[in-house]
């Protein structure tokens, strides 16, 4: 099949499915593949030339604005630097749509340059893989095509492996060919339980006095908000939102681990827990449900069972929203209605304070510095957080207020964290502010300067010396060569780095410093911003560890 006609008929779906974001690497092999995209005025074409930081740029955009997005790259070693943003979609159900180049079938193996096995190289990480060899018949190609973008956004949605063999990658003027492939319609199911499951779903709640919905890192959704925020008036149902859930009410409980101050939470142990979202956070409150008799139901698209406490009695195999929106009309008030909700609410409200307190009277520290910057920052800001100690951070200070948290746990450690945010900061048209620490900082430093940047980025970089979580965590903190091997002690000049890319620089070492700087910082919206607080990691060690035992 010729790679003109491919190309474009491969664009040409890419427009009629919707998408309208494609994030592309240069090279040879696939320039034929860029040429017939870039002519498609529908598509936005970003170029970053690093793989496995384009990927996560993708994933930051598909993230944000609840689309696909395709990726191009050319053959060989490329389209493995792929892999960790794709596994990160993979578990996170973000459709992105992998789009390779590769060498024709009879080369490879045959010590020819830039040449592996391609085809099927990511399986373990895309929902399928798709092949079109260089000898497919156009009707066959359209019907591969449209296969794999149904199936990356068919639910659970998430990534999909397009590889395309090319002969001859040679691109002749605009590599524009007017083609019109026929798209493939899918009628997908609603995602309604029955009227009679329901109602029995709706009398076993209805008898149970103690349900805790725990929710894990989610897409904002007013509809979801507003059905949960009804189940939390009824007695019986307590709501606990990690910050990432994007959830918004005074009815919820927004730190799982300020509500677990309460030396007496055993009272507040549910009978039923549901669970949703993204791995959840709070190890501890995992910990202590994991060792109680609860029934644990699970609501969500996933392969197999999320049974993440040993308890799980029910799959739910349907959106959230769907199921919290069903179950919220069809319960009907009890006549003895339950205090659990009143219960879990008091201990909070006590707990709440008793931790606003603490963080009142910190010394300098990292929770002092970010929790002054929360208080700053504007009430539509998008947050994006890196791994490690940073998404902890923003757990104990309870700031759900904010527009919308991201952050990348479906498997992702620090990788990708920043060229994530930046991917994320190109959908939003508010300001999109990344905290991070210096070790994921430098891991990903090459984000700093991809083109694509938003002026309306700003990215808060932690200095401790690197690897906190390290000097945190029970299976690393005691060994003897920590420093020496596991944490970052060697400081990056991320200030001198970024100024280099005309960045507007900011540096806080106290108290004082920081609230000089706040101002400027978040107002700076001509150029990305980046400020560098500067900690002791003594300090935040010693905190964390009076945290803990108030």
């Amino acid at each position: 099949m010729n790679e003109l006609i491919i190309s474009n008929t491969l664009s040409a779906l890419l427009v009629e499915y919707g998408i309208k974001e494609v994030v592309a690497s240069p090279g040879t092999r696939n320039a034929p593949l860029i040429a017939a995209i870039a002519a498609r005025e529908e598509l936005a074409v970003t170029m970053v030339v690093d793989e496995r930081s384009a990927a996560f740029v993708a994933l930051g955009k598909a993230t944000v604005s609840d689309k696909p997005v395709a990726l191009v790259c050319t053959s060989g070693s490329a389209l493995l630097n792929y892999a960790p943003a794709l596994a990160e979609a993979y578990y996170s159900h973000i459709p992105l749509i992998a789009i390779s180049a590769d060498r024709p079938s009879f080369i490879i193996d045959r010590n020819d340059g830039q040449t592996i096995r391609q085809n099927g190289a990511l399986s373990n990480i895309v929902k399928k893989s798709f092949f079109i060899d260089e000898n497919l018949p156009q009707d066959s190609a359209e019907i591969t095509i449209n296969d794999a973008l149904t199936c990356a956004t068919l639910t659970p949605s998430g990534p999909v492996h397009i590889n395309v063999a090319i002969e001859n990658p040679t691109v002749e003027g605009s590599g524009y060919l007017n083609v019109c492939p026929r798209k493939i319609m899918t009628l997908e199911h609603s995602g309604l339980i029955s009227k009679e499951k329901m109602s029995a779903l709706a009398t076993t709640v209805a008898e149970s006095p103690k349900i805790m919905i725990w929710a894990g890192a989610n897409p904002p959704s007013q509809r979801l908000n507003k059905s949960l925020a009804k189940l939390a008036r009824f007695g019986n149902f307590a709501v606990v939102a990690e910050i990432g859930a994007n959830l918004h009410s005074n009815a919820f409980v927004s730190s799982p681990d300020t509500l677990l101050i309460d030396r007496e939470f055993s009272k507040l142990y549910p009978e039923i827990l549901i669970t949703f979202g993204k791995p959840l956070l709070s190890s501890r409150l995992k910990h202590l449900l994991g060792k109680q008799n609860i029934r644990h139901w699970h609501v969500g698209y996933s392969e197999l069972a999320a049974d993440i406490i040993s308890k799980q009695e029910l799959r739910i195999e349907i959106d959230p929203e769907s199921f919290f929106t069903q179950l919220a009309a069809t319960l009907r008030r009890s006549s003895e209605r339950s205090t659990y909700s009143d219960l879990i609410h008091d201990s909070y409200s006590v707990s709440r304070t008793v931790a606003n307190d603490f963080f009142e009277r910190l010394p300098w520290c990292e929770l002092s510095a970010l929790n002054a910057l929360l208080r700053h920052l504007p009430k539509e800001t998008n947050i994006q957080v890196s791994n490690g100690m940073s998404v902890r951070y923003l757990h104990l200070l309870d700031y759900s207020r904010f527009h919308r948290c991201d952050y990348n746990r479906g498997v992702s450690g620090i990788d990708g964290s920043t060229s994530t945010a930046v991917g994320a900061s190109t959908v939003y048209n508010g300001i999109t502010v990344l905290i991070t620490g210096d070790m994921s900082a430098r891991y990903d430093i090459g984000a700093l300067g991809l083109r694509c940047v938003s002026p309306n980025f700003k990215i808060v970089v932690i200095c401790n010396n690197g690897g906190q979580i390290f000097r945190h965590i029970k299976s690393t903190r005691n060994f003897d060569s920590l420093e020496q091997y596991i944490c970052e002690n060697e400081p990056a000049p991320f200030a001198e780095l970024a100024k280099a890319w005309e960045y507007a620089t900011f540096t806080a070492k106290s108290q004082q410093e920081l609230d000089s700087v706040l101002p400027g910082f978040i107002s700076e919206t001509n150029r990305p911003a980046i400020l560098e607080i500067h900690t002791k990691p003594s300090v935040i060690t010693e905190v964390m560890t009076n945290f803990y035992k108030l």
